[in-house]
């Protein structure tokens, strides 16, 4: 739940410092503007997901984990894609985009070893097993 907060909080700063580099520049809206607000809404997703599915995650649901997993793996793919595009000496996309990696990478082996460790569990046992 705790990285699912910050997933949201990295994602609704990046909407903002977006919104608010638009304001200052006072140009209208264009199709950058809304890939780079859509780029938030897509890092704070998970985190949102993660937070309205926990009730089901706490009681183990796989299907719940299941949905966790694939945003946020999803996630992960476009931040890759992201840090492959970016320049070595680019000054628009710092440290952040690395930080965001991390979380996202943190959050999404999490989930996959607690969904491995509660299939472990609930598998039944060998016959002649104790």
């Amino acid at each position: 739940m705790l990285l699912g907060l910050v997933l949201m909080a990295m994602g609704g700063g990046h909407i903002e410092g977006v919104l608010a580099v638009a304001e200052a520049q006072n140009k209208p809206a264009d199709y950058r503007l809304v890939s780079l607000v859509a780029t938030g809404v897509i890092l704070a997703f998970p985190g949102l997901l993660g937070i309205v599915l926990s009730p089901w995650l706490w009681k183990g649901r796989g299907r719940a984990y299941a949905g966790s997993i694939l945003s946020a793996a999803v996630v992960m793919a476009c931040l890759v894609f992201l840090v492959l595009l970016v320049a070595p000496n680019s000054t628009s996309v710092g440290s952040e985009l690395n930080i965001a990696v991390l979380f996202v990478g943190i959050y999404l082996a999490i989930l996959i070893a607690v969904w491995i460790l509660l299939a472990k569990r609930d598998r039944p046992l060998a016959d002649g097993a104790t």
